[in-house]
C-alpha cells in the first residue's frame, strides 16, 4: 500500500507540474503575436480539467492528495481560460493589453503606432518631430494610434497607464542682435559689438579671409576670445569662428590681425542671451570643399546634448555672394569684403541662428545656397542653455476610441420677417454629442454664434443672402432650443437644421474645412471643394445656401438632413446639409456638388468631423530642467465593445505655455519605452470560481469524513 501511495502521489505531482507548465504557457500565448486557436483552448481545457479528474477517480484510495490537486489545477485552468479570452486583442494580429509607441505610421498615418508586443531598439524618437509643424517645446500635440480591433472585443471600465518618457529642458538662449563688416586688402579686420550686448551674453563671431592654407596664425583681440574652430579650404578660404562670454565692460569694436600679408576678408559677430556661460559651446563642427563644383555649401550634422538649444550655422565664401535658402532659419548677419577687384576674388560671410528648436540628438545637415560656384566653407555650432530655475510643465493624456460616427436626430426651423431664428436641440442627445447647423438668412449681415458655439465656415452673396456651418459639443445640461441672431434692426428671412452626431473628437472635432462661392452669378451647380482628411474614417458634412425658392439634390453618395426654404414673393434662402462617412485610410473627398432646382446666387460648405469618443484623460508633469524622465499618469477609463475596424488613439498635449515647458516626449528606443497599459479586469463570475477553487480540498475532506 505503501509503494502504491508513493507511486500515486508521484503522478499527481507530475501531473501538477505539467499542468503549471502548460498554464505558464498559456498565459504567454495569451501575449504572443497571435490569438490562440480554439484547438489549442480545447487541447488545454481536457488537460486542465479532465486529466485531474481522471487521475482524482484513479486515486479513490488517496482522495486527498488528489483532492488537493484537483482544487489547484481547477483554479488555474479557470484563471487561463480567463486569461486566453479576456486580454484585449489589436485585431488581427494581437492581443496584447500594453501598447508601446513606435515611429511607424502604417495604423492611421500621420499619427505614430501604438504596436502591441514591440520591443524598441536602436535611437530615440521624439515628439514634436524635429521638422514637424508643431514647433519647440510647448503648444504640441502627439497622437498615437493602435492596430484595428475585432468585433466583440471589448474593455470593462477600469483603468489605463500611460508610462511617458519626458525631458523638460532650459529656456531657449534668444539672438540678441549682429554686427559685419567687409574689409579691402589688409591684414586685419575691425568689426563693432553688437547693440544692446550686456554683461553675461555670449558673442559669436566668423572671419573670412581669403588664402586658406596660406594664411598664418589668426590673433584673436584679447584673451577673453576662444577659437571654436578654424577650417581652411585650399588657399582659397580661412573661416574661423571664435566665443566671447561678455562682460561689464566690453570695447566698441575687436580687431582679428593676421601676419602673412594682406587678404581681403570679412566678418561678423552674434549676440546671444541665455547661454551657458561656463560651457557655452555644447557641440560644433566645421566643414572645408576643395573644387568650386556647386553653388551650394553644406554645413554638417552635430549631435545636440540637450534640447532647446541654440543653432548657429556659418557659410564663407570666396566670392562676393551671398548665402541664403535655409529652412527654419534667420539670417543675421552678412558681408562681403570691398576694396575693388573681380568678385571672384572676395571674401563673403553669412550667419544664421535657428527659429526652430530640436530635441537632444542629431542635428542634420544644412545647405545654404551661394549663388555660384565658389569654394567655401562652414561651421555648425550649438549653444547651451543656461541653467534656469526649476519649471514644472503639466501635460494632458486622452485615451479614445476612434469608431464609426453616428449621424443622430435632426430638427429644422423656419424664420418669417425677424432678427433670430430659433431651433430646437434633435431629440436623444447625450453629453460628448456634436451638433452641427446649418443657417441661412436673407440680407448680408452674418449669421451669429450662439454661446458655445463655433462657426465653421460662411458664403455671403452680396447684399442678398448669408449661411453658414457651425457646430457646439453638447456638455450636459443644454437648453432645449438655439438662436441664431443678427445685428441690425431689418427683419429677415431666415432657414435652418441641426443635426447631432455621436462618437466624434470633442477636443478636436472639425479636421479641416473648404468653401465655394458663386461670387454672385446665378447658378445651379455648387460645387464644394475637394478636401484631403488626416485621420482615419471621418464624416464628411457639406452645407449649402442659395438664393432662390429651391429644393436642394444633393451630393451623390451623400445623404440629405436638412433641406429648408424661407422667404415671400422673390426673397428667399434654401439651405441644405448632407453627410457621408469616408470609411478607410485618410484621403481625398473628392468634389461635393449639389444642385439647386433654382438657378441664383449662394455657395457650398464642405467640412469632416473627427472620430474620436473619450474613453479617460489625466495630467502628467514633468519638472525640468531634466533629460528624459519616466513619468507615469493613470486614469479611470469607461468600458467599451468595440465595432470591426475601431482603433484607440492616445493623445499627448502640451500647454501653450513657453514659460514653464520646453518639453519632448521621448519613445521607440531601446532605453525609454513610452507605452499604454490598458489594464484587464477579472469578472465577477471568474472571481467566484477563484474563490470557490480553494475551497475543494476541504470540501473533499469533509465529504470523506462524513462516509460511514
Amino acid at each position: 500500500m505503501r509503494g502504491r501511495g508513493i507511486g500515486l502521489l508521484g503522478l499527481v505531482t507530475a501531473v501538477a507540474f505539467a499542468l503549471i507548465g502548460l498554464g505558464m504557457r498559456s498565459i504567454g500565448i495569451s501575449g504572443s503575436s497571435r490569438l490562440i486557436a480554439p484547438v489549442a483552448a480545447i487541447s488545454l481545457f481536457m488537460v486542465g480539467v479532465w486529466l485531474p479528474l481522471l487521475a482524482l477517480v484513479y486515486a479513490v484510495s488517496r482522495r486527498r492528495t488528489a483532492a488537493v490537486a484537483l482544487a489547484f489545477l481547477v483554479g488555474l485552468s479557470t484563471n487561463l481560460v480567463f486569461l486566453s479570452h479576456a486580454v484585449p486583442a489589436a485585431a488581427v494580429t494581437d492581443n496584447s493589453n500594453v501598447f508601446t509607441f513606435a515611429r511607424t505610421t502604417a495604423y492611421g498615418s500621420p499619427m505614430f503606432d501604438m504596436n502591441q508586443n514591440y520591443t524598441p531598439s536602436g535611437g530615440q524618437a521624439f515628439c514634436p518631430v524635429k521638422n514637424g509643424t508643431n514647433g519647440g517645446g510647448y503648444n504640441w500635440t502627439c497622437r498615437f494610434v493602435s492596430d484595428q480591433f475585432s468585433a466583440g472585443q471589448s474593455f470593462a471600465s477600469g483603468s489605463a497607464t500611460a508610462d511617458l518618457y519626458l525631458e523638460n529642458d532650459d529656456p531657449t538662449p534668444t539672438f540678441v542682435a549682429a554686427s559685419s563688416f567687409g574689409a579691402g586688402s589688409a591684414s586685419s579686420i575691425a568689426i563693432t559689438k553688437p547693440t544692446g550686448v550686456a554683461s553675461g551674453d555670449v558673442l559669436i563671431a566668423m572671419i573670412a579671409v581669403r588664402g586658406g592654407t596660406g594664411n598664418g596664425a589668426i590673433t584673436m583681440p584679447s584673451g577673453s576670445w576662444s577659437l571654436v574652430e578654424r577650417t581652411d579650404s585650399v588657399t582659397a578660404i580661412t573661416l574661423a569662428v571664435y566665443s566671447l562670454v561678455a562682460g561689464a565692460s566690453e570695447p566698441a569694436s575687436y580687431t582679428w590681425s593676421w601676419s602673412t600679408g594682406n587678404q581681403k576678408s570679412a566678418g561678423a559677430i552674434q549676440a546671444y542671451r541665455g547661454v551657458d556661460t561656463v560651457t557655452p559651446i555644447d557641440a560644433h563642427a566645421g566643414q572645408s570643399e576643395s573644387s568650386p563644383s556647386v553653388s551650394t555649401h553644406v554645413a554638417p550634422s552635430i549631435t545636440a546634448t540637450y534640447g532647446n538649444e541654440m543653432r548657429v550655422v556659418v557659410f564663407a565664401d570666396s566670392s562676393n555672394f551671398s548665402c541664403s535658402g535655409m529652412l527654419d532659419y534667420q539670417l543675421d548677419s552678412g558681408a562681403t569684403s570691398t576694396g575693388g577687384g573681380a568678385g571672384s576674388t572676395d571674401a563673403t560671410i553669412n550667419g544664421f541662428h535657428a527659429n526652430r528648436f530640436l530635441p537632444p540628438g542629431p542635428t542634420g545637415t544644412y545647405t545654404g545656397s551661394c549663388g555660384n560656384n565658389d569654394i567655401g566653407a562652414t561651421e555648425h555650432v550649438v549653444l547651451r542653455s543656461a541653467a534656469g530655475a526649476a519649471r514644472t510643465c503639466t501635460l494632458t493624456t486622452r485615451l479614445k476610441v476612434l469608431t464609426t460616427i453616428q449621424p443622430g436626430a435632426t430638427t429644422t426651423a423656419v424664420l418669417n420677417n425677424g432678427l433670430s431664428l430659433s431651433i430646437n436641440t434633435p431629440a436623444g442627445v447625450v453629453p460628448g454629442d456634436v451638433l452641427v447647423a446649418t443657417v441661412g438668412k436673407t440680407g448680408s449681415e452674418f449669421v451669429g454664434i450662439p454661446s458655445g458655439w463655433t462657426r465653421i465656415q460662411h458664403v455671403g452673396d452680396s447684399s442678398t443672402m448669408d449661411f453658414g456651418a457651425f457646430y457646439h459639443v453638447v456638455a450636459g445640461g443644454d437648453p432645449s432650443s438655439y438662436s441664431f441672431s443678427w445685428t441690425g434692426s431689418t427683419n429677415r428671412y431666415a432657414a435652418g437644421g441641426m443635426t447631432t452626431y455621436s462618437n466624434v473628437d470633442n477636443d478636436n472635432p472639425v479636421d479641416l474645412n473648404g468653401v465655394y462661392g458663386s461670387g454672385g452669378s446665378n447658378v445651379t451647380s455648387f460645387p464644394a471643394p475637394s478636401i484631403t482628411t488626416t485621420v482615419p474614417n471621418e464624416m464628411i458634412v457639406t452645407s449649402f445656401g442659395v438664393v432662390a425658392n429651391a429644393t436642394w439634390t444633393p451630393p451623390a453618395g451623400m445623404t440629405e438632413r436638412t433641406d429648408q426654404a424661407a422667404g415671400t414673393g422673390t426673397t428667399f434662402v434654401t439651405i441644405e446639409q448632407a453627410d457621408v462617412l469616408q470609411a478607410g485610410p485618410p484621403a481625398a473627398t473628392g468634389t461635393k456638388t449639389a444642385t439647386s432646382s433654382v438657378a441664383g446666387g449662394g455657395g457650398g460648405i464642405i467640412f469632416a468631423l473627427r472620430a474620436g469618443a473619450l474613453l479617460g484623460s489625466g495630467t502628467v508633469q514633468v519638472i525640468g530642467p531634466t533629460t528624459a524622465t519616466l513619468a507615469s499618469t493613470t486614469f479611470v477609463t469607461s468600458a467599451i465593445s468595440f465595432a470591426a475596424g475601431d482603433q484607440l488613439e492616445l493623445e499627448v498635449l502640451a500647454p501653450n505655455d513657453s514659460a514653464n515647458c520646453a518639453t519632448w516626449l521621448s519613445y521607440d528606443g531601446g532605453s525609454q519605452p513610452s507605452k499604454l497599459t490598458m489594464a484587464t479586469v477579472v469578472r465577477e463570475d471568474i472571481v467566484g470560481l477563484l474563490l470557490l477553487a480553494p475551497a475543494l480540498p476541504f470540501g473533499a475532506r469533509w465529504w470523506k469524513r462524513r462516509r460511514p
